[in-house]
C-alpha cells in the first residue's frame, strides 16, 4: 500500500516498513490495482474489520464484482468467529479448504434436509384465464354482470356501480362504462387465479358407517364438556370402538405421547382413525403463552403419529374457529390456528396421513364417512350445524 503495486517479499525490509509509517497509505490505487489483475476476493486479516469498508467503497466505485470480509472482530477472537468468516465468503462463492480446516476437528459430513424434491412446476398455466377458462369465457361473465344491472333498469344503483351522478350526460357515462368492463374482466382473471376454500350447504345428510378402533385425544380441561361427550356418542352410534386419550401438559412431548399412542394401536385390532378436540383448549400454553395449549398439543400430535408410524389419518376438529358466512358467528378465533397447522402439516409430511381440519357444529353432531381407499381418500369427518336431537343441513 505504500507504491500501490505488486512487490517481492524480500523488499518488505525495515526501510519499506518505515516509509510505510511516513508515506500516505495507497489503499484505493492498491485496491484498483489487485481488481485489474482479476482479484475477487479481499480478506482483512485483523482483531477487527477497519478497512473493509473503505475496500468494499472501491470496488462499487469501480463497478466491479468483489467479495470484501474480515476474519475476527471485537470480543470474537476465537476460532468460531474466524470459522464463521470463513463461511461466509464460502456462501458468497470463495473457495475454502475445508478438509484442511476442519481436519482434526471433530468435523462431519451430513445429510441435506429430507425434503422430498418433487420438481414440480408451480408456475400459472394458462395465464390470464381462469382454471378450465378461456378468454371469451372470462368475457362473457363480466358482461352478464353488466347487462344484469342494466336489465333490472335500476338507475341510482347503475350510477352507484359507475361511480358517476344519475344525471350526467353520454359524453360522462361512456368513459365510466369503459373503465368498469375493463376493470371487472381484470378482476374476473385474478379471481380466477386464486385458491378458494368454499362452504356449501348440504340439503340431505346421508348416515355413514364406521369400522375400527378410532382414538379422540382430548383435552384435560374440556374431557368432561358436553361438546366432547357427543361428539364421541355421534362416533359410537356410527359404529366406531371409540378410545378416548386425555392428554394436558405432561403430553407435551412427542416420544411420551408417541409411547401412548403406541400402546392404544397395539391393543386395537385396525384403528379407523384419529380425531383430535385439542384444538378446544384456548388457554395458553405453559411456557409459551403466545399459543394455545390446544395448538401446542396437537403440534406434538402430529409429530408423535409419525414417530409412532400410526396408520390412521388424523382429524382435527374446531369449533367457531371459522366463518362460512355472514350467520356463522366466528366465536373462538383462537381455533384457527389448528387450521393453519394442518395445511403445513399436509405439505410438509407429505408421507404421513394427515387428513384434514373439521369443523364441529352447535351441538357436536359429527357423521362420518366411509370413502374409497387410495391416494388422498379415506375416512372423512363431516360436521353439521344442527339443533339439538336433529339431523339438519350442514356444511362441507
Amino acid at each position: 500500500t505504500v507504491l500501490g503495486e505488486l512487490v517481492d517479499t524480500a523488499g518488505l525490509d525495515a526501510e519499506y516498513w518505515y516509509r510505510n509509517l511516513r508515506q500516505t497509505v495507497e489503499l484505493e490505487a492498491t485496491t484498483r490495482t489487485l481488481l485489474g489483475k482479476g482479484h475477487a476476493t479481499f480478506i482483512e486479516v485483523s482483531p477487527h474489520p477497519v478497512l473493509t469498508l473503505p475496500v468494499q467503497q472501491t470496488v462499487e466505485a469501480a463497478e466491479a464484482q468483489a467479495v470484501v470480509a474480515g476474519t475476527l472482530r471485537r470480543d470474537e477472537g476465537g476460532l468460531e468467529r474466524f470459522l464463521t468468516s470463513a463461511a461466509e465468503v464460502f456462501a458468497r462463492g470463495t473457495k475454502v479448504d475445508w478438509v484442511t480446516t476442519l481436519e482434526g476437528r471433530g468435523g462431519r459430513r451430513v445429510e441435506l434436509p429430507t425434503y422430498v424434491f418433487q420438481r414440480e412446476r408451480y408456475w400459472l398455466d394458462g395465464f390470464g384465464l381462469p382454471p378450465g377458462g378461456s378468454a371469451a369465457e372470462v368475457t362473457g361473465s363480466v358482461d352478464a354482470r353488466f347487462w344484469d344491472v342494466v336489465e333490472r333498469q335500476d338507475l341510482e344503483s347503475l350510477a352507484g356501480t359507475l361511480a358517476v351522478d344519475s344525471e350526467a350526460p353520454l359524453s360522462v357515462v361512456l368513459p365510466a362504462l369503459s373503465a368498469y368492463h375493463r376493470n371487472n374482466r381484470d378482476q374476473s382473471t385474478i379471481d380466477g387465479w386464486r385458491y378458494r376454500v368454499s362452504w356449501k350447504p348440504l340439503s340431505e345428510i346421508a348416515d355413514g358407517s364406521l369400522s375400527g378402533t378410532w382414538p379422540v385425544v382430548v383435552p384435560a380441561s374440556r374431557a368432561r364438556d358436553e361438546l366432547v361427550s357427543e361428539v364421541v356418542a355421534g362416533l359410537e352410534r356410527h359404529g366406531a370402538d371409540v378410545v378416548s386419550i386425555v392428554v394436558d401438559e405432561r403430553d407435551l412431548d412427542a416420544e411420551v405421547l408417541a409411547e401412548r399412542l403406541r400402546e392404544v394401536a397395539a391393543d386395537a385390532p385396525e384403528l379407523g382413525g384419529v380425531l383430535s378436540l385439542l384444538a378446544l383448549d384456548e388457554e395458553p400454553c405453559p411456557g409459551y403463552p403466545a399459543l394455545s395449549g390446544g395448538y401446542a398439543l396437537t403440534l406434538v400430535l402430529v409429530q408423535a403419529m409419525v414417530a409412532a408410524e400410526i396408520p390412521a389419518r388424523l382429524w382435527c376438529g374446531t369449533r367457531g374457529a371459522v366463518s362460512v358466512g355472514r350467520s356463522d358467528r366466528l366465536t373462538s378465533p383462537t381455533q384457527a390456528m389448528v387450521w393453519a397447522l394442518g395445511r403445513v402439516a399436509g405439505l410438509e409430511l407429505a408421507s404421513a396421513r394427515v387428513a384434514g381440519r373439521a369443523r364441529c357444529g352447535a351441538a357436536g353432531r359429527c357423521a362420518v364417512r366411509r370413502g374409497r381407499r387410495g391416494p388422498g381418500r379415506g375416512a372423512r369427518l363431516r360436521c353439521l350445524r344442527t339443533p339439538s336431537g336433529a339431523l339438519g343441513r350442514g356444511r362441507r
